[in-house]
């Protein structure tokens, strides 16, 4: 299978944000993890060394950590108000074929 350069540039570019991301929360300790509400200016300084980044991709990392978190809240509120029976009910993760059919519909 042929991949196109400008799809292997694209995956290249992803995989170099991977690293940056992996490597700044690699950076941080436990706790800072668990409740990356307590960074200040001075942790995220240590991070930004550690990862060997800048303190502004430090803070960048931390904003798309927020939205993403408040997107996944307000989806979790729209699942419990519509009440899908499809994304309520557990699923058994060790086939995939359940996961696979959430999917499909």
């Amino acid at each position: 299978m042929k991949i196109s350069s400008y799809a292997f540039k694209y995956s290249l570019f992803n995989l170099k944000q991977i690293d940056k991301i992996e490597a700044i929360i690699n950076s941080m300790t436990k706790e800072e993890r668990r409740n990356p509400d307590i960074l200040n200016s001075s942790r995220k300084a240590r991070i930004a060394r550690g990862s060997g980044t800048s303190i502004k991709e430090v803070n960048l990392i931390l904003k798309h950590f927020r939205e993403m978190r408040k997107v996944l809240k307000k989806m979790g509120n729209i699942v419990k108000k519509e009440n899908i029976p499809e994304l309520n009910a557990p699923v058994n993760t060790s086939n995939i074929k359940d996961i696979m059919n959430l999917f499909k519909k």
